[in-house]
């Protein structure tokens, strides 16, 4: 329940931005996922697990990281066609959209 405050912050900022999602955003975020995963088999290594139901003990345990890293691919690229979409749809990243609705709307 943490981590979903901040996702849909993330998600609504989304809707209302014109920023575009861009292949080297990709990059980053892969580079975040690898250090997470790092920190967390490190953590379980050391028998202090940040997850009380993750501790690499099995092969459901250690195909977590792996999902996480598909889902956010998956997510990346889903969120980068939608990018695309909008900026199509609004003539491009200068515009803003919240500005596009008081403008167009009487």
């Amino acid at each position: 329940m943490d981590h979903i405050i901040p996702q849909l912050a993330l998600l609504i900022e989304f809707t209302l931005n014109m920023q575009p999602i861009i292949r080297r955003h990709f990059i980053i975020m892969c580079l975040i996922i690898f250090a997470w995963i790092m920190v967390t088999i490190y953590a379980c290594v050391m028998d202090s697990p940040p997850y009380p139901w993750l501790e690499f003990n099995s092969i459901g345990d250690s195909t977590i990281p792996i999902m996480v890293l598909a889902s956010a691919i998956i997510l990346f690229y889903l969120t980068e066609l939608v990018s695309k979409q909008k900026l199509k749809y609004y003539g491009g990243e200068k515009n803003d959209y919240l500005l596009y609705i008081l403008v167009n709307t009487k």
